[in-house]
Formats: C-alpha cells, structure tokens, sequence
C-alpha cells in the first residue's frame, strides 16, 4: 500500500522518516564517505559515484536525461571496475558487502525516479546503507542537519545551492 506524501513512512529508521530524499541521501553519502574512511576504501569510481549522486539535487528537467544514466555505477551488476575491485580487494572489505552499500546507495536516489517515490523505499536503502557501515563502526550520520528538506515539504526535497552548499560542507569534515 503506498503512503501519501503527508503521511511519512514509520519504518526503521524511523528518525529519517520526516526529511526528504535529497536529506536521506545527504545522510547517505555523509555515511559512506565515513565508512570509506574507516575501511580504507580509496577509488576514483566511488568518488565520481558520490559527485554524480550530488548532483541530483540541482537536475533540472533540460539535464535529466543527460544525468541519469551518467555513471557505470548507477547499472553495475556482476561487473564491478577494475579499480573498483583492486580497492575492494586492498581495503579488505568483502566484495559483497561493499556491492550492498553501493546497491542501498544509489537506490536511495535511483528508487522512486520512474515509480514515484515511497517514503519506505529510500528509508528500507538507508537502512541497508547502515546495516552495512555498522558493521564497521559507522553508524548513520545524524539527520539533524538535513532536517530543513522534509518530506511533507516535497518528497524530494529542493535544496537551493546554499543548503547544498552546507550539506556538502558536513560531509566533507
């Protein structure tokens, strides 16, 4: 059964349920620049993955069809890249584990562009992302800064280049 927009999802975890999806993902990519952190997971195709799921937040109509499929990461499926894989293989963590924070990553943008969004959706990703940097001692950044973009407000969330800006600032710290 599918939520209206008024109505957040109240699904683990409950304390993100109130932000938008731009704030989810803001929360996302704060966490899994975290935990690549920790486990050492250094590779030029996660960073241009982190940059292109950034960049949604300010996709225009004019730009979507140019965005949307612009990064190998956002289809990958058995395939992982070469420099994707030797740093899965440097860092130690297991190659399934970080597919499946890759895969809760991106579903978190990618989840509701064509089906319309569903709040338990983005939050059943974001829980998965956890699942996985937990593990390793990351736990889901806090939401308190991604608050402003509430779900009720528009289910994606708009931030302007300001609050952009400032989300991007507590991600890189």
């Amino acid at each position: 059964m599918m939520r209206p927009r008024e109505q957040p999802a109240r699904v683990p975890p409950a304390v993100y349920a109130d932000p938008s999806v731009a704030a989810r993902q803001a929360v996302g990519l704060l966490t899994f620049r975290r935990w690549r952190r920790v486990v050492g997971l250094d590779c030029g195709s996660l960073e241009t993955l982190e940059e292109h799921l950034w960049q949604r937040a300010t996709v225009e109509p004019t730009t979507f069809d140019a965005w949307y499929r612009a990064h190998p990461l956002v289809t990958f499926d058995d395939d992982m890249p070469d420099d994707l894989r030797r740093a899965v293989a440097v860092s130690g963590v297991d190659q399934d584990e970080a597919e499946a924070a890759i895969d809760a990553l991106v579903e978190i943008t990618y989840g509701g562009l064509f089906t319309g969004l569903v709040s338990e959706t983005s939050l059943e990703s974001l829980d998965a992302l956890g699942r996985v940097t937990t593990r390793h001692g990351v736990p889901l950044a806090d939401p308190a800064p991604f608050t402003g973009s509430l779900w009720v407000d528009d289910a994606w969330g708009r931030p302007d280049a300001a609050t952009l800006r400032r989300w991007r600032d507590v991600v890189w710290r």
